[in-house]
């Protein structure tokens, strides 16, 4: 499934519910996180998934990557594939980090889960309020 895409990156790992709840969903996306070697290559990727007809999304695209932006991702999708694509190591290690968090609690529930990741990734806790003892 991915043999086209590997000369661009460096790994790519399941993600997403599929491999992180038990029982694993199947009326969801098909997440596989994508670690590129720098943003030349996730940016030749996403040429050629948009050539197969996959459309982009995500929070960080790579055209607007500079020195200061290195920890960004974008997406892509086809189907029910989805690509996680980043240059940044640091943002592929917290993905994991709070992919295997995840996995361990058995979040079933989404939005623990999309919590988990927000707190994780961009440590934005909520609204939530923590008392001091």
């Amino acid at each position: 499934m991915h043999k086209f895409i590997e000369e661009y990156c460096e790994k790519i790992i399941p993600v997403g519910s599929r491999v992180t709840c038990v029982p694993a969903p199947t009326n969801t996306d098909q997440d596989f996180l994508v670690l590129c070697n720098d943003s030349n290559k996730a940016a030749s990727l996403f040429q050629v998934l948009t050539e197969d007809g996959f459309e982009l999304g995500g929070s960080c695209p790579f055209a607007d990557f500079s020195e200061d932006i290195v920890y960004g991702f974008n997406s892509s999708k086809k189907g029910d594939v989805n690509y996680i694509v980043t240059a940044s190591q640091s943002f592929f290690d917290d993905f994991l980090l709070a992919s295997n968090i995840a996995k361990k609690l058995n979040l079933l529930d989404k939005q623990q889960r999309v919590d988990l990741f927000q707190i994780i990734l961009y440590k934005n806790f909520g609204e939530h309020e923590f008392v001091e003892d």
